[in-house]
């Protein structure tokens, strides 16, 4: 039964319950008409009733307060003197406070001291400083100001006495937080600084990177967030590679609070959460308490008060158990501001005490000192909020007992009502009830009864004649025992009774006397009737006639017993059942025998207890092979496997197993067992083993030779070679299956082969001559092999040892050659034009009809090859030796050219009779296989119509060429008939879109050229020209084939004839100087406006990046200051070196500053240079920095040749290079760099890439900006890619990257200017 009413918790407010109450008369009406019991009727009024016994004045929320109780850890100190077990103990101290950081700081203190103690006795200087930082870290975590600094400082004069700098990073970055904390900003930031000096100095990455995020806290803390979040980024990434979760947790954490400062609360609560949820996953109790303290906050900040609260609450719970006093106070004072916006004044005003409380605490081990900054955080805090408070407290109660008096009232009333309709539905249940039982006895073909306390029957449905045989009035207020066959009865006594202490559902069979006096088997289903207090009241029966399948199911008993019998004494053949647990129900007497083991011993166990398998792996494989056969019912086998025999010897069997059913009645119908039948096979495993031995040796044996190999005894295959077995894709047992060797003969080569192979065995072929035959490969096709073969005898009888060669490509080679002569005579024969071809010394080596006619006609010659051209006679010429001595020197002359390697062709004109004709002659040379000249083709046609449509169609694009090109317009037109469009221009139209005026032009070459957003417009303009039949205007900008932008200014008319269009047609023309006049002042204003922009940020940059050296430099003056006080003058000089590199640094910042400044102002003449030679000579002038790195460079070798400011393109490369080789990251075993070139459709791109740490997406762009670095740490002064950027525009090209952290970086630039000329690179990048 649904519960519609809830007690509420004793700390909830009358008001938070007050809304349950409030119902429409309807709704109170339903809730007691679904009431199932006067009990459930009663519990609803009594919780009504209690509602006003419930005080607002004396109901309180008591918030859950956490336990003063202190966690320490139960370790026994041991007292005997220390002796080599103390550095152990010492050992186990550190390392258990190392794992209480973010923890416990309690225990972590308590494991400190005790580390602390050990290490003054054992006089062991590292574990005291290590001792001293863990005690600081205690202290700092429960906001013990200068106690953790008294300890870091203690630290600190240890680990300079021993100079440790690892220690002394650690100690300086610990002191860098505290000051930090303290509100020392300027001593935080200088300790941070040392902490980097002294990681450096062990090249601890780990330790800076912590040093450096606390010098971006202090950046924080003076409001510089854009300059402390990129490095906070940076952390996040490392801490999350190094795998250093409690560094990664704080760095995120920061992350949201700088996100929080900035205004992004969403994104502020999306790491708050990242870092919450990840502190609870390892188990951090202090960096849970911390991070859900803050997202409490966040949440609060955006009005999620319900949420804040339970994250607060479970902050403030952490903090009481460790400690953590500043994190209780802030819980507090939260928890007090979301109540009260909540309009819960009690629960703010007990927070906001407990605030208070807690504020005015004295600290533990604090000073004067300490106490003051806490006071000024109090009086910070306290404000008016406690006078608000207890307002709205007051006011509130007024308004809660105002209301009490009616909702009694209106409770009562709806209740007297609620009980008469709680009264009319039970009734009308019981009548639907009933008429629902008639009804589905009616309709089911089982007998359903009803019984009452003693047994009897009460109801009876219709069904119980057909299948008994009984009336209902015959059997009614009778109990059924009498009819149940006197075997049964006991056993249905039983089951009632399990039925009534359990009081569910029950089922047995019985066999049942019907009408005829004989006895039918019967499953019966019964359950209880039970009233509202679970009491049995009535039950009721299900009946169902099983007669016919008892009986068949006792009959599969009785077969299974006779097949249990006829397995048990199988010989031979070792037979064992096994259940689904894997425990033996049968054995067989043949598995006594093959096991060694008799029945009574295995009978209930499984094979691994009487330890018959070798290896524990094999029981659980044969375990997993019975439960797939009972899951399947899918056989498994046969498959070989080695047992253990009782004796302790080893056999090995083949073994099938198949599942068979127990029983097929419903019930039980899933249960089945496995059955096992067994064979040893210990004695034919032997012998195959020694044969396979032999054939491994022998196999071995001939596997050194190239060939396939095998023996042939009785025309079967009893020995094969691993090259044999590859030829043909065979394994050695499908060989050994052949019944005979021509089954995967070609039926073609069988008779040949069996015939040499007759041959051979009776002594007839002694020249042992190789046959050529094709056998089929498994796939189905077949291969060529030449066989060979020797006689020989192979034990005692006669064999040969057969050879295999593939010849496969040789065969195939073949018959390509004489299919491709049949094809070139083919093409030969079939055109028009004379083709003919000669060897190195003019003679003529084939030649198609065409040139055969030909020849007769001209030299009265009847060709055949081998002949000699050069003795040809032109009848012409004939009885005119000078003129066919110069005929041949012509001859000679073409031939030799081609014979050199030159491909040309000759126009030529002859007169034949009155009709000048022209001729055009091909030459081509013929190359053999290794590249070398073997001959010449040529190729004679007649061209003499060609010849003159070409004249009167150069003649008419003359004219309109010239006219075209003095007026500056272009003409076109377009087909409009069929699918294609077909389009003719003229070469000014060319001209226009930048192509050469022999470019064949389609309408997808001109549509290439606009703009894919114009594409529509383009297509609209055309149809309305179609159907308004008027003159279209329109101006587009286009992109030229050589990749330049132009303007054009086109008109469009339209040809029809009827309704249909026929064509297109119009002109067009280049307006480019025209738009740039007007769009120059534009791009002008908007430059200079870039500019002033770019002032602004290169002006605070600048100062920015010039104060940075000389912050260091200030700063290691008063470390100098300190060393000479000290007389340590061994460090000066090394401070000295740290002033001078900073003083460097600024050199170097204002060199690449000037440098920047004289670009586009300071112009080199431009000249021609290869970017490969370019590259090169850059590589080489970096080689020290490369060769540092380890670094290996590759330059394309065939990058094209440009016109541009040679110098500024050598510090192009320069800059991108050695900020490859400067990011290529610590872990990088391979670094590599690749300067190489390549193409898009317009120009050429240059790229520089290398494999190294990458960039993040989101610095993408930024990169290029004045002094932004990725990072900020680094030598450079984050000018080099400005300085690149701007080379590149000048020159008219762009810049950008593509990049994938982790996965390298590649730099891509174009130049307008450049012209290639040497390039053969046709790769697309």
């Amino acid at each position: 039964m649904t519960e519609f009413f809830f007690f509420p918790h004793n700390t909830v407010q009358l008001r938070a319950v007050f809304p349950v109450l409030i119902f429409s008369t309807r709704d109170i009406f339903l809730l007691f008409a679904r009431c199932s019991s006067v009990r459930r009727l009663l519990e609803c009024i009594a919780f009504v009733l209690c509602l006003y016994t419930i005080s607002p004045y004396t109901q309180e929320v008591n918030a859950q307060q956490p336990s003063d109780e202190k966690h320490y850890p139960s370790i026994i100190t041991n007292s005997t003197p220390v002796d080599s077990t103390a550095y152990q103990q010492l050992q186990c101290y550190l390392d258990s406070a190392k794992r209480m950081q973010y923890v416990n700081a309690l225990r972590q203190e308590y494991f400190a001291r005790e580390a602390q103690r050990i290490a003054i006795h054992l006089r062991d200087t590292l574990a005291l400083i290590e001792s001293y930082l863990q005690l600081a870290g205690s202290f700092s975590a429960r906001a013990m100001r200068f106690r953790d600094v008294e300890a870091i400082k203690k630290a600190l004069v240890l680990a300079q006495r021993r100079y440790n700098t690892t220690a002394l990073s650690r100690a300086y970055n610990q002191l860098s937080n505290s000051y930090r904390l303290l509100l020392r900003y300027d001593s935080a930031t200088t300790f941070a600084e040392r902490a980097m000096f002294y990681a450096n100095k062990t090249h601890d990455s780990v330790l800076y990177m912590i040093a450096w995020g606390n010098w971006a806290q202090v950046r924080v803390r003076k409001r510089e967030y854009e300059a402390a979040l990129p490095i906070f980024e940076n952390l996040k990434h490392f801490f999350a590679r190094r795998g250093l979760t409690g560094e990664y947790i704080g760095t995120v954490s920061r992350i949201g609070y700088v996100k929080g400062l900035q205004g992004d609360r969403l994104s502020e609560i999306a790491y708050y959460r990242e870092g919450y949820a990840l502190s609870q996953q390892q188990g951090l109790r202090m960096m849970t308490a911390e991070v859900g303290s803050t997202l409490g906050a966040a949440e609060f900040y955006l009005q999620r008060y319900d949420s804040a609260i339970i994250k607060l609450n479970q902050s403030l719970q952490l903090a009481y158990s460790l400690e953590m006093f500043e994190l209780i106070e802030e819980n507090h004072l939260y928890l007090s501001r979301a109540f009260e916006a909540l309009n819960k004044p009690s629960e703010a005003l007990y927070h906001y005490k407990q605030f208070v409380n807690t504020v005015k605490r004295p600290s533990i081990g604090s000073d004067g000192e300490q106490q003051d900054l806490e006071l000024r955080r109090y009086e910070e805090l306290i404000g008016d909020q406690q006078i608000l408070l207890l307002k709205r407290e007051a006011e509130k109660q007024r308004l809660e007992r105002t209301v009490i008096s009616g909702i009694l009232a209106l409770v009562i009333v709806m209740t007297t009502i609620g009980i008469l309709l709680w009264r009319r539905e039970i009734r009308r249940r019981e009548r639907i009830q009933h008429q629902q039982l008639q009804m589905f006895a009616s309709y089911t073909s089982d007998v359903i009864t009803c019984h009452d306390l003693q047994g009897l029957y009460t109801y009876i449905s219709p069904s119980m004649t057909a299948m008994l045989g009984y009336t209902s009035e015959e059997l009614l207020g009778k109990n059924p025992y009498p009819y149940i066959h006197p075997d049964d009865v006991e056993g249905v006594k039983k089951s009632y009774k399990a039925m009534i202490t359990t009081k569910t559902t029950g089922r047995h069979q019985c066999r049942f006397r019907n009408k005829n006096g004989d006895y039918k088997w019967i499953e019966v289903t019964y359950k209880p009737v039970l009233s509202d207090a679970g009491d049995i009241t009535a039950y009721i029966h299900s009946t169902r006639d099983v007669h016919e399948r008892v009986e068949a199911e006792q009959k599969l008993r009785a077969s299974q017993e006779a097949l249990r019998a006829t397995l048990f004494n199988t010989p031979n053949v070792s037979v064992q059942w096994y259940d689904s647990e894997g425990k033996i129900v049968l054995w067989n007497k043949a598995s006594e025998t093959m096991y060694g083991w008799s029945e009574q011993e295995v009978l209930g166990k499984t094979l691994e207890d009487i330890h018959f398998f070798i290896h524990e792996a094999e029981y659980q494989e044969f375990q997993h092979t019975i439960q797939h056969i009972l899951t399947t019912d899918e056989p498994v086998g046969p498959y070989q496997y080695q047992f253990r025999r009782k004796d302790g010897s080893l056999g090995f069997g083949e073994s099938a197993n198949f599942a068979i059913p127990i029983s097929d009645t419903p019930d039980i119908e899933k249960q089945r067992i496995c059955v096992c039948m067994d064979i040893d096979i210990t004695t034919r495993y032997h012998a195959e083993t020694a044969l396979q031995q032999a054939n491994d040796d022998l196999d071995a044996m001939l596997r050194m030779m190239g060939v396939g190999v095998a023996v042939n005894v009785e025309n079967r295959y009893v020995f094969t070679n691993e090259k044999f077995r590859t030829i043909l894709g065979y394994t050695e047992q499908e060989f050994h299956s052949l019944l005979v060797i021509e089954e995967i003969v070609h039926p073609d080569d069988r008779t040949t082969t069996y015939r040499r192979y007759r041959e051979r065995l009776q002594g007839i072929d002694s020249h042992h001559q190789a046959v050529e035959a094709r056998y089929r490969h498994k796939n189905g096709h077949y291969v060529w092999l030449e066989i060979s073969g020797l006689l020989f005898t192979y034990q005692g009888k006669k064999a040969t040892l057969v050879t295999f060669i593939d010849i496969t490509e040789r065969r195939a080679a073949e018959h390509r050659l004489r299919k491709n002569e049949a094809e070139v005579r083919a093409v030969l024969e079939s055109t028009k034009d004379q083709i003919y071809s000669l060897d190195t010394t003019y003679h003529l080596l084939t030649y198609n009809s065409a040139y055969a006619e030909s020849a007769r006609k001209i030299f009265n010659v009847t060709l055949q090859p081998g002949i000699d051209v050069m003795s040809f006679v032109p009848i012409a010429l004939v009885g005119k030796p000078e003129a066919l001595q110069e005929e041949h020197r012509i001859w000679k002359e073409r031939y030799n050219r081609c014979l050199a390697g030159e491909r040309f062709s000759v126009v030529y004109s002859q007169k034949l009779g009155d009709t000048i004709h022209y001729f055009e002659h091909l030459y081509n040379p013929i190359y053999d296989a290794d590249g070398n000249i073997v001959g010449i083709v040529a190729f004679n046609r007649d061209i003499s119509e060609m010849k003159r449509a070409e004249e009167q169609i150069k003649h008419s694009e003359r004219i309109l060429r010239q006219t075209g090109q003095m007026a500056k317009v272009g003409g076109w037109e377009i087909d409009l008939i069929g699918e294609q469009r077909l389009v003719r221009c003229t070469e000014t139209t060319l001209d226009i879109f930048g192509r050469p005026p022999e470019t064949e032009p389609t309408w997808e070459m001109l549509l290439s050229h606009y703009d894919n957003s114009f594409h529509p417009m383009l297509e609209s303009i055309i149809q309305k020209a179609i159907h308004s039949q008027e003159t279209q205007e329109y101006e587009a900008q286009i992109t030229t084939f050589d990749g330049k932008r132009r303007w054009m200014y086109s008109q469009v008319h339209i040809e029809q004839r009827g309704d249909q269009a026929l064509r297109l047609f119009g002109a067009i023309q280049d307006i480019t100087e025209r738009k740039e006049a007007e769009l120059l002042i534009q791009q002008q204003l908007q430059a200079l406006e870039e500019k002033n922009a770019e002032m602004e940020r290169f002006t605070y940059t600048v100062s920015h990046d010039l104060k940075s050296p000389l912050i260091t430099i200030r700063g290691f003056l008063g470390m100098i200051q300190e060393d000479i006080q000290e007389g340590d003058f061994s460090r000066v000089s090394k401070d000295l070196l740290r002033i001078d590199n900073a003083a460097t640094k600024m050199q170097h910042l204002l060199e690449d500053l000037l440098e920047l400044s004289r670009i586009g102002r300071v112009i080199n003449p431009q000249e021609t240079f290869s970017m490969t030679v370019l590259a090169n000579e850059t590589v080489e002038l970096l080689e020290g920095i490369v060769k540092q790195r380890n670094v290996t460079v590759r330059v394309q070798a065939d990058m094209p040749t440009i016109v541009a400011d040679k110098e500024r393109f050598r510090e192009v490369y320069q800059n991108l290079i050695e900020n490859a080789t400067k990011f290529m990251g610590r872990d990088n075993a391979h670094p590599l760099i690749e300067i190489g070139c390549g193409y898009d459709d317009i120009e050429p791109i240059f790229f520089v890439r290398d494999n190294g740490i990458g960039i993040a997406k989101q610095y993408q762009q930024t990169i290029f900006g004045l002094f932004d670095k990725l990072d900020q740490h680094s030598d450079g002064t984050g000018i080099g890619l400005a300085l690149v950027k701007r080379i590149v525009e000048l020159h008219g090209g762009r810049i950008w990257v593509e990049s994938e952290q982790g996965n390298g970086s590649t730099f891509y630039f174009t130049c307008k200017q450049n012209t290639p000329q040497n390039s053969t690179a046709n790769s697309t990048l």
